[in-house]
């Protein structure tokens, strides 16, 4: 029993209030709209026959890791990590730049790179590891998450890195 307004406005009568359910708060309803993405875009990678591992990080954020091989023929893992409100889209083992005199180089390079290429950025993670990074919306077209959209963006990407690879290799080999 409870009053069903603050102010009283029962007549100061108890009025009986029963819970149908709670409203959900905004947590919940984003991770409700974050496993249908996540779904959705695994349904595409499966109609599609590409070779993908589901998982979740530690933290319980979903992603899929999508090995690669780019024109060259090397082999890079796309990560595509779907967090509360945009889809990170990360690409790792491209290169390591073991030589620390070479990183100035490498700024450089990627300070160019990162001007001509507006949708993703090229750096280095702390490993010295050259990593290609983009985010994208979940809602990329129409308001709804597009897994085509996100698919094409993914293209776009390994496109791009297969046209600068011999940039960064050349760099690495450099004496």
């Amino acid at each position: 029993m409870a009053d069903a307004l603050a102010s009283g406005a029962s007549g100061g009568d108890p009025v009986e209030v029963q819970v149908l359910s709670a409203a959900p708060s905004f947590l919940e309803r984003n991770e409700v709209f974050l496993m249908d993405d996540y779904q959705l875009f695994e349904e595409f990678l499966t109609n599609e026959e590409l070779f993908f591992k589901a998982d979740k990080f530690p933290n319980g954020t979903p992603f899929f890791r999508i090995p690669q091989k780019i024109k060259n023929g090397s082999l890079v893992d796309i990560f595509v990590v779907f967090e509360e409100e945009n889809v990170k889209v990360l690409f790792l083992k491209i290169a390591t730049v073991e030589d620390d005199e070479k990183l100035p180089v490498f700024y450089e390079l990627f300070n160019d790179l990162n001007r001509n290429y507006k949708f993703f950025t090229f750096n280095l993670n702390s490993d010295n590891e050259v990593v290609l990074e983009g985010n994208l919306p979940t809602d990329l077209r129409d308001g709804e998450f597009q897994p085509e959209s996100l698919f094409g963006y993914i293209i776009a990407a390994l496109k791009t890195l297969s046209d600068v690879y011999p940039k960064i290799m050349k760099v690495i080999w450099a004496d």
